[in-house]
């Protein structure tokens, strides 16, 4: 297949545009990977038991920061990372956003959302595990569930 790249200005919106004489299994493979991102994912260093690995964003759930250190949850382990939490912030790939002052999420992990009468809304895991997200960041979070741009 043929690939042609265009530049645009700044101002304008990134697309990509597939012309193919058939949807097969493999376009919507491609389109899947170009609309979720995927090659945005990045590694990030932690260490559990001793041991340095590097887990792909694709893997973690949520992190959480207590105290100085950052807990990094993938689906049955937690590792930590030296990292501060808005240096993770920063080089994960946008379906990763901040929930409360000390969450980032994975969108993509979410099964449901729920409200709750405080003000507050849940957000359960499709590996059993749940994460509150905060009044500041609810009205960012619903907008772009709406959208669908994550």
């Amino acid at each position: 297949m043929k690939v042609v790249i265009k530049r645009i200005p700044e101002d304008k919106t990134e697309y990509a545009a597939l012309h193919v004489h058939e949807v097969t299994p493999q376009t919507e493979l491609i389109t899947s990977y170009i609309e979720h991102e995927e090659y945005n994912a990045v590694i990030v260093p932690c260490t559990a038991d001793g041991k340095i690995y590097r887990i792909p964003s694709e893997s973690i759930y949520l992190i959480e920061s207590v105290g100085n250190v950052q807990y990094v949850h993938t689906k049955e382990k937690v590792f930590e990372s030296s990292k501060k939490l808005y240096e993770l912030e920063k080089m994960l790939p946008v379906k990763f956003v901040r929930i409360n002052k000390s969450v980032i999420l994975h969108l993509n992990k979410v099964m449901v959302y729920s409200p709750l009468a405080n003000g507050l809304m849940k957000a359960e895991l499709d590996n059993g595990k749940s994460a509150y997200i905060s009044r500041k960041y609810l009205k960012e979070l619903r907008n772009l569930i709406r959208e669908g741009l994550r």
